[in-house]
């Protein structure tokens, strides 16, 4: 049996706002390049991959509920199978100034399952693991819950 990973390049190039403050980093660019990054290792592994968000420099943005339906739709189409969900953002924050923040947060709905907590978890301590063996200054800024929308939209295990 197959398993299998929708990815979600969370924004768009034209989506206002996601970007640094001089304009130089677009959240969309770093998006975008670990979801073709992450699929292409993903398959090397044997996994599926399914992007709900495959061009965002592409046009305009697409709307969360449709990411959200292209990901429960081709859930049902699998069977409900062995599928995740994980959409991909670059936040910025700190109180130094928006280029020093360093770390990885996982977010799962308020109203996740366990299985959608236990993804978090494996996500979010994995790259703390990887990451902070090459950067001391690595924060684990941990697993926290909030209703952005398609993590409290898709039917999946997601994070």
């Amino acid at each position: 049996m197959a398993n299998y990973v929708i990815l979600d390049a969370g924004h768009a190039k034209v989506t206002a706002g996601k970007r640094s403050p001089d304009g130089k980093l677009l959240e969309w660019e770093f998006n975008n390049d670990m979801q073709y990054r992450l699929k292409r290792r993903l398959e090397q592994l044997g996994f599926v991959v399914y992007l709900v968000n495959p061009n965002p420099e592409q046009g305009s943005e697409v709307s969360l509920g449709t990411r959200c339906t292209r990901a429960n739709n081709y859930w049902t189409k699998i069977g409900k199978s062995n599928c995740i969900f994980v959409s991909l953002h670059a936040n910025a924050a700190g109180t130094g100034g928006w280029s020093t923040a360093r770390g990885v947060e996982t977010y799962t709905a308020s109203n996740a399952s366990a299985n959608s907590k236990k993804l978090a978890k494996l996500i979010n301590d994995n790259i703390f693991a990887d990451v902070s063996k090459i950067d001391a200054g690595f924060k684990n800024r941990g697993c926290k819950t909030n209703s952005f929308y398609v993590v409290k939209h898709t039917n999946m295990p997601c994070c």
